[in-house]
């Protein structure tokens, strides 16, 4: 009987090797290993949009606008009698390596409706187009605007200012990395 046993032992010891083995070779079979290799380069980048060469026009009230930091562009022009006006025009320039769009335009304050009437603002591209959201301006590429301030004198003297006005005009142009948006 001890016998007996022992020989089924070992015929179920055989059985449990033969059955680890067979599932081992088998997930051995069923499984694979995938593997991804590359590289990648990144190369350098630059954000370099600015203000350049500003040209004052003939005829403007003698005031010279200054570019400060690349980025800002400040001007006084005092208005004294209708037909007097101040232009200049400057560029917008990238120098980086990455294409640009307008995000954003602020302009502030807006002219009142009466304002309007005596004064006229104007910031546009030089060949008179808008500027406008998600317009692009790629690398290496200068657009030129035009900003125009002046006093109106194609009212009725009934349109003029009573009292002395000082405004503080502003414009930003907010320009971030360009997207598919990009006009």
């Amino acid at each position: 009987m001890i016998r007996q046993n022992r020989k089924l032992q070992f015929i179920i010891l055989f059985v449990l090797v033969c059955l680890v083995s067979t599932l081992s070779i088998a997930y051995a079979i069923l499984s694979t290993t995938l593997n991804i290799t590359g590289t990648a380069q990144v190369m350098d980048a630059s954000w370099d949009v600015h203000f350049d060469n500003i040209v004052v026009n003939p005829g403007s009230i003698s005031i010279n606008p200054v570019i400060t930091d690349n980025d800002k562009i400040t001007f006084s022009a005092d208005l004294t009698t209708p037909g007097q006006f101040y232009k200049f025009t400057v560029d917008i320039v990238n120098s980086g390596s990455i294409d640009a769009m307008i995000e954003s335009i602020i302009k502030n304050p807006e002219l009142t409706e009466e304002q309007k009437k005596y004064l006229r603002y104007e910031v546009e591209y030089i060949d008179g187009a808008s500027i406008n959201e998600t317009q692009l301006l790629k690398v290496n590429e200068t657009k030129t605007i035009s900003v125009f301030v002046s006093y109106r004198n194609d009212i009725p003297i009934s349109d003029l200012p009573s009292t002395e006005t000082n405004l503080d005009l502003e414009i930003r142009l907010v320009y971030v990395q360009a997207t598919s948006l990009g006009t």
